[in-house]
């Protein structure tokens, strides 16, 4: 195999690995980017221990701060919505 065709398989093989362990630490409320850089260093390593890792709990925010400014926080992705709304802009998580 040519060098040059190895060296293009390994990067895009890292960032793939890179880029699905960002997702998946993100959906399980872990820090996106430092799975990132484990992903892009580690591979297919750092897959195995983001999808072992447990989901963490997100933080609780306080009810007395959304309530008092006519919005709510959307406990998936913290996004700030109206109370109006049910599900939440930018994720669709239905308003707890």
């Amino acid at each position: 195999m040519e060098e040059k065709t190895l060296i293009i398989i390994v990067v895009v093989y890292s960032l793939a690995c890179a880029g699905m362990a960002a997702w998946l630490a993100g959906e399980k409320n872990h820090s996106d980017g430092i799975w990132a850089l484990l992903g892009l260093f580690f591979g297919f390593l750092a897959l195995i221990a983001i999808a072992g890792a447990p989901v963490r709990e997100a933080e609780k925010k306080s009810i007395e701060d959304s309530n008092s400014f006519n919005f709510w926080i959307c406990p998936k992705c913290d996004q700030k919505n109206d109370q109006i709304l049910a599900k939440c802009n930018r994720c669709g998580s239905v308003r707890p």
